[in-house]
């Protein structure tokens, strides 16, 4: 039969071959027909029709005092939802349930896709009359309607009706969505949803008002005619919104928003109005360079008052100031707190890139007034002043090209028909860079009359700021800006006028205000060219028009439908006075010439097929007079999904599938097509036509279904995988109800599956999940068969299956617990943790001081994953673990690892008593009753070693010092010697031991030895000298001498010096004088044997002034002697005028240096900073240093500079804290005599 088919379609049989085929296929089929008809009317029933449901209607559900919701609305369950109802369902006698289906069709916006209706919600009992229909898309229109089908049972005969007609339909709107941001100093940039009534746009009203209430606010009137590319209402065609930027009056101030629908149909239900959003324009604000120093440069920030509009005094306003990096993804910090409009900052050179915000929080009786809404400036950039200038007008120009004279960019090249790519120069500074604070407006009008004064509604651009994307590049540098102008009209003259406009924010009547500065206009001419060529179209020759064959080489006819071929791109060789088609191939091997030529079709052409039933003695003339009406206006668009580009010349797709529908079964038909240029009015004549004839139409019985056989593979806590025998390679699909009683009737979840979904994703199960713990479920199984036109068969549903979820299980213990990976994670009373946190879960800490954590303390730290446990003691050992809680099963899982750690020592706990730091005894360590030859001898080895080391396995020391403070008469230095294994251990435990001389302490902790991977009986030699030695250093003054300090390890041989450490080695002083130390004079310094210069090392120093002690140390990974000593070169690096000058003005800063030179405090050029900090100065006088210094001030500088001098033995200072307090610095001045120098 096949082949016969292919002998129709190439028109190779006789015509009387062909007869007769034809009048053997349809005797057949009648035949065929007459058989099956008979058959059907043998089983056939008569089935009443269900009426459609009556009276469906917008109206709401819930409506009684205590529950009302409007029938149109939004909440956060139901999303976007209406309120459906209608009145109570008429079923046949028959009908044993009758059932509802509600359907919609949406109103799809012009450049979306149309979309077919959809059955929203189905199979509604008839004893329910109402239905809310959830998650619609907001701002939309739809229209609903509903249908009713029932379920009967005749004897021994059950079904399902046919789907009644349809019911009334309502139209209604979903509410629209809205929101507003702040976009810039005046104005705010409004969003809402693009809403269409079918076949057009609706117009909007919208307020924007101070008051909550609108009082007094007129609307915005927006038509649809505003809304485009060239329109003040710009449309988001991705997101279906709609945006526009409108000016309002005050900056920092809190405006209301609402859109209302201007749209008149009294047919289409809908809210009044959308809800009502509130937004802040961005405070308004400037800076301004105040003075220099040396530490940089000092500008103030001020900025013009929030606008609340109340009078009441119970209102108070507070700005925050944060700082932040340009270059940095940091969210910026704060940095103050006031309660006036201006802002002091200081900036080095070196800081570049810092923006400034401002945060105002508005209260009432100390209550936020506005909850929700920020009030904040824009980033402010630090910026000298400018005064207010008028821009320049924007220079037109033709094309942009690059360094090396090519085009980057040419206006004619850009020019369409109905779209234009103006071009400009970037405007410029006085210093040559580009000025980025310029905005456009725009107009574009077609009346040469109106370029003077262009009305406002031919404004399409209002404040534009250039994008990048809309820059011209050469190389790294913006050359240019451009501005694509759309919607135009072909062949028509246009005016584009363009302005440049500046804002400027500074003082007018003593307030902040805009100035907003405009250049003069500039204009461009814009004629668009003729769209598309307006030639004939091409004739599509016979070859290029063809029946398309599958890839698996037959051709695609059907009984009902045929798929014919075009190509939109082809190659023809003059052959006898008119062109022929010819292959790629051909045209590949030929010599390209006159004779050749390629033919292409344009997106204007769109292609008319004709089809008529074959009839003998037609002829080409028949088809000339015959109109190709079948399908008009189809896409020259390629579409072919099995062409293969690769193949092509051009690489690219060209052939054209044009499906032909509603074909008779076994018919022969003629085809041709016709080429149509519509705008220019042009029509090809027909193509060569082709013949082709329709397939048999077979009659298929649908298969009912059976029923499933449904299991399950598995349960967890919250789901339940379920399997049945589901057909391989079928268009089958399943549906599931569940529920937790055996009702299918109250099943509360229901689940659709395809077989090929489960193919597709390789899965033998399907999972049903959001289930509840420890619950027995009843689940039921339908299937449903669909043939290949579409109709479908269901089975009947199963029996119910009954599985039960498992109860609760505690979490997994947690993972990834233990210490911070910071510098600051361990402190002195602190201690900060993290892990890795699983969501929705909460964490509890258990600490203690103990390894089996008897007396310990939990702490419940929350859904974090990171914790800092405070309030604990220093210099201790302490144990932690992890649990992970579930709050909803409230199940604690097991705990995680242990982790131990312990606290940094405080200043007390070098003269502790405590346990956690203890002295060798002598029954671990051997020591010489005398020194021999100056040098005395000390050992921990041997068999002292083996039993210390047992000893520190069991106590809870955390430090071991061996005291070498009280040596025999006449030794100048120890000999130390500790067996290796002794570090092994305090390594494993952990610990640290304590080297301690007369004036110092040497702390070797954990990993400060580089130790032998294999343990060995290796002994370490400590060198400790006790006599200090005085260096000559040029500019140094020594304040611990110098004391000789090595290591040396013996491994059975000569001893090798170790001259570097694995880590830093800790050397401890202890100190009485307050002045030991001081800010970058102070140093360590070790003295190595195998350097030229010692080593200086970075001191840290605790000084507590109420007992007169302090503790200064530096670590070192160097091995050598080791001292401190006080850098003592020039004292001042400055010179003081004040000084030598007998003017009696001085400002704070010289006041400040002066006292600074007086006490001999050798500072740096943070002088300012480190006065404030020691109560010199206020922290306010850094950033007014250059003002004159009052009276006042001077002689509370001076009390404090004598009150911190005299904090010795000479001085009570318990007594003269109380006398303070009781007492001005003044009246203390006045009795020291202290005024006579400002006499």
């Amino acid at each position: 039969m096949i082949s016969i088919f292919r002998r129709i379609i190439l028109g190779r049989l006789n015509r009387k071959t062909i007869n007769e085929k034809i009048v053997s296929l349809i005797l057949l089929l009648v035949l065929q027909f007459m058989q099956f008809a008979a058959l059907s009317s043998v089983y056939a029933a008569v089935i009443p029709v269900q009426p459609p449901p009556e009276k469906v209607r917008i109206e709401p559900i819930y409506n009684d005092e205590s529950n009302r919701q409007p029938p149109i609305g939004y909440n956060e369950y139901d999303g976007y939802y209406v309120d459906i109802q209608w009145d109570s369902l008429k079923t046949p006698s028959i009908a044993d349930n009758g059932y509802v289906n509600l359907y919609l069709k949406e109103a799809s916006k012009q450049y979306q896709l149309p979309r077919p209706d959809v059955l929203k919600e189905s199979g509604i009992e008839s004893t329910r009359t109402w239905a809310r229909l959830r998650n619609l898309n907001s701002g939309t229109i739809y229209t609903g309607y509903a249908r009713a089908y029932y379920t009967y049972d005749a004897g021994n005969t059950t079904g399902v009706s046919p789907e009644s007609a349809m019911s009334n339909q309502v139209k209604f709107m979903t509410d629209i969505e809205i929101e507003a941001h702040p976009y810039g100093i005046n104005q705010i940039k409004i969003i809402w949803d693009d809403v269409w009534d079918f076949n057009k746009r609706i117009g909007y009203k919208l307020y924007v008002s101070e008051h909550k209430d609108f009082s007094g606010t007129q609307p915005v009137y927006i038509t649809s005619e505003q809304i485009g590319e060239n329109g003040p209402v710009k449309v988001n065609e991705t997101e279906g919104k709609l945006e526009y930027i409108y000016s309002i009056r005050d900056p920092g101030r809190v405006y209301y928003v609402k859109i209302v629908p201007d749209i008149q149909d009294a047919q289409l239900k809908r809210s009044d109005e959308s809800k009502v959003v509130a937004v802040s324009s961005y405070i308004l604000a400037k800076t301004t360079k105040m003075h220099s120093t040396d530490e940089g440069t000092i500008w103030k920030l001020e900025w013009r008052p929030v606008v609340t509009g109340l009078n009441s005094s119970d209102i108070n306003i507070t700005y925050y100031i944060y700082r932040g990096d340009i270059d940095s993804g940091d969210i910026p910090r704060h940095i103050g707190t006031v309660n006036d409009t201006n802002f002091f900052v200081t900036l080095s050179s070196e800081e570049s890139g810092v923006y400034f915000i401002i945060r105002a929080l508005v209260t009432k009786n100390g209550e936020n007034y506005y909850p929700g809404i920020n009030i904040e400036s824009d980033i402010i950039i630090i910026r000298d002043s400018e005064t207010p200038y008028n821009p320049a007008a924007p220079e037109f120009v033709e094309e942009f090209v690059d360094k090396e004279g090519n085009v980057i960019v040419n206006y004619n090249n850009e020019l369409k028909p109905r779209s234009a790519v103006i071009l400009w120069r970037t405007p410029k500074k006085a210093d040559g860079t580009i000025d980025d604070n310029i905005t456009y407006n725009i107009w574009l009008t077609d009346d040469p009359k109106l370029i003077e004064n262009p009305p406002a509604n031919s404004k399409i651009e209002s404040g534009l700021k250039v994008a990048s994307d809309s820059y011209v590049i050469d190389g790294k540098e913006t050359v240019g800006y451009k501005y694509k102008v759309s919607g135009l009209i072909p062949n028509q003259v246009y005016y584009l006028i363009m302005e440049a406009e500046r804002t400027f924010v500074d003082y007018v009547d003593g307030k902040l205000e805009i100035l907003t500065m405009t250049s003069s206009p500039s204009v461009k001419v814009i004629v668009t060219p003729a769209e598309g060529p307006v030639d004939q179209p091409v004739v599509p020759g016979r070859p290029p028009l063809s029946v398309k064959m599958s890839p698996d080489g037959k051709y695609m006819i059907t009984a009902n439908t045929a798929v014919i071929q075009i190509k939109n791109k082809w190659y023809e060789k003059y052959v006898s006075g008119r062109w022929e088609y010819i292959s790629q191939e051909e045209y590949r091997d030929s010599d390209k010439g006159i004779n050749y030529r390629i033919v292409e079709y344009d997106q204007g052409v769109t292609i008319n097929v004709g089809i008529i039933e074959y009839d003998e003695g037609m002829s080409l003339e028949d088809l000339e007079r015959t109109p190709a009406n079948a399908i008009i206006g189809h896409s020259v668009i390629a579409n072919d999904p099995d062409e293969n580009p690769l193949l092509n010349i051009d690489g690219k797709k060209h052939n054209v599938d044009i499906k032909l529908t509603g074909l008779k079964p076994n018919t022969t038909y003629i085809v041709w097509v016709r080429a149509v240029r519509l705008e220019a009015g042009l029509i090809s004549g027909p193509s060569d036509p082709i013949l082709l004839t329709t397939g048999y139409e077979y009659q298929t019985v649908l298969e009912k279904p059976t029923v499933p056989v449904i299991s399950y593979s598995r349960a967890g806590m919250t789901y339940v995988d379920l399997v049945w025998d589901f057909r391989l390679n079928s268009n089958y699909k399943y549906y599931i109800k569940y529920g937790i009683t055996e009702d299918i009737n109250s099943a509360t979840g229901s689940a659709t599956v395809e077989s090929r979904q489960l193919l597709r994703d390789n899965l033998s199960y399907f999972r049903i999940e959001n289930l509840k713990p420890n619950t027995v479920y009843y689940f039921w199984i339908q299937a449903e068969s669909f043939d290949e036109d579409g109709n479908s068969e269901k089975s009947y549903w199963s029996d119910s299956y009954i599985a039960r979820t498992l109860p609760y299980t505690p979490p997994d213990p947690p993972k990834g617990f233990g210490i911070k990976n910071s510098n600051d994670a361990i402190t002195k009373n602190s201690i900060t943790f993290e892990w890795i946190m699983v969501q929705n879960l909460e964490y509890i800490l258990e600490i203690s001081r103990d390894s089996f954590f008897r007396d310990s303390v939990r702490y419940s730290a929350g859904k974090v994953s990171e914790f800092t446990v405070g309030g604990l003691i220093s210099n201790h050992r302490y144990y932690a673990r992890l649990y992970a809680y579930d709050p909803e099963s409230k199940l604690e899982s097991n705990p995680s690892n242990v982790v131990t750690f312990r606290t940094l020592k405080s200043l007390d706990d070098y003269d502790s008593n405590e346990d956690v730091e203890r002295v060798i005894s002598e029954d671990f360590i051997k020591k010489a009753a005398v020194a021999k030859n100056g040098i005395w001898y000390v050992e921990v080895t041997g068999i002292n070693s083996d039993r210390l080391i047992e000893y520190m396995m069991t106590d809870n020391v955390l430090d071991y010092v061996i005291d070498l403070a009280e040596p025999p008469q006449g030794t100048s230095t120890v000999n130390l010697k500790i067996s290796e294994k002794v570090f092994y251990a305090l390594e494993s435990l952990k610990e640290s031991i304590i080297i301690k001389a007369e004036n110092r302490k040497y702390e070797f902790r954990p990993g400060v030895l580089k130790l032998e991977k294999i343990r060995t009986d290796n002994v370490y030699e400590i060198i400790v000298g006790l006599k200090d030695t005085v260096y000559a250093e040029k500019d140094v003054a020594f304040i611990a001498g110098v004391n000789e300090f090595g290591i040396n390890l013996y491994n059975g041989g000569n001893p090798i010096p170790v001259q570097e450490l694995n880590k830093p080695l800790r050397i401890i002083y202890k100190y009485n004088d307050p002045y030991w130390f001081k800010e970058g004079a102070t140093w360590g310094y070790v003295y190595g044997s195998s350097e030229l210069k010692p080593v200086k090392e970075a001191v840290t120093a605790e000084y507590d002034y109420s007992v007169g002690k302090g503790v200064l140390s530096f670590e070192t990974l160097k091995v050598g002697s080791t001292a401190v000593a006080v850098e003592i070169g020039s004292k001042s690096g400055y010179t003081v005028n004040s000084e030598d000058s007998n003017d009696s003005y001085i400002t704070i800063d010289e006041a400040v240096k002066l006292l600074l030179d007086i006490i001999g405090y050798k500072y740096t050029d943070r002088y300012l900073v480190e006065a404030s900090r020691a109560g010199i100065i206020n922290y306010n006088d850094v950033y007014s240093s250059q003002e004159l210094c009052t009276k006042k001030k001077a002689i509370d500088m001076v009390s404090r500079v004598y009150r911190l001098k005299t904090k010795g033995e000479d001085l009570d200072l318990i007594e003269y804290q109380e006398y303070l307090q009781n007492n001005s610095p003044i009246t203390f001045s006045e009795i020291n005599s202290l005024l006579e120098i400002f006499k």
